[in-house]
C-alpha cells in the first residue's frame, strides 16, 4: 500500500487554505493594533495623572 502523500494535490488544500489563514492573521493583526492603541491611551493617562499629582497637588 502507498502511503505517500500527493504534493500536487497537498499544496492545492494549502492554496484554498490561504483566504481563510489571511483574513485570520488580518484579524490578529486589527486586535493587536487595538490593544496597542488602548495601551497608549493607558499610559497618557497615567502620566498624566502622575504629572498632576505631582506639579499641581495641593501643599
Amino acid at each position: 500500500m502507498d502511503s505517500s502523500v500527493d504534493p500536487l494535490a497537498a499544496m492545492q488544500t494549502k492554496i484554498v487554505e490561504w483566504p481563510r489563514d489571511l483574513k485570520e492573521i488580518e484579524s490578529l493583526i486589527k486586535r493587536a493594533e487595538s490593544q496597542v492603541k488602548n495601551l497608549s491611551i493607558d499610559i497618557a493617562t497615567a502620566e498624566s495623572e502622575y504629572f498632576l499629582s505631582k506639579c499641581c497637588a495641593p501643599s
